[in-house]
């Protein structure tokens, strides 16, 4: 894991000023959804930070401020 947190194009990114209210407001859009809370936290990062989550997972559709790229697709 240091291995490769030590390459230079790697970031590690921390919840910013307003990721808990991005979060909530994505909660808030889909309900109580305990099998996407995952989901949310990694598209309030990509909201947050205005970046693309590349993933097959389609649930990432649902939010509509993300962008969203599946890797698989292209």
């Amino acid at each position: 894991m240091r291995e490769w947190l030590s390459q230079p194009n790697v970031d590690l990114l921390t919840a910013g000023p307003r990721h808990l209210d991005i979060a909530l407001g994505l909660l808030d859009k889909l309900g109580t959804a305990s099998h996407l809370t995952t989901d949310v936290q990694l598209a309030a990062y990509g909201i947050e930070y205005d970046a693309e989550i590349h993933s097959s997972d389609t649930d990432f559709a649902r939010f509509a401020d993300l962008k969203w790229t599946d890797p698989l697709r292209e």
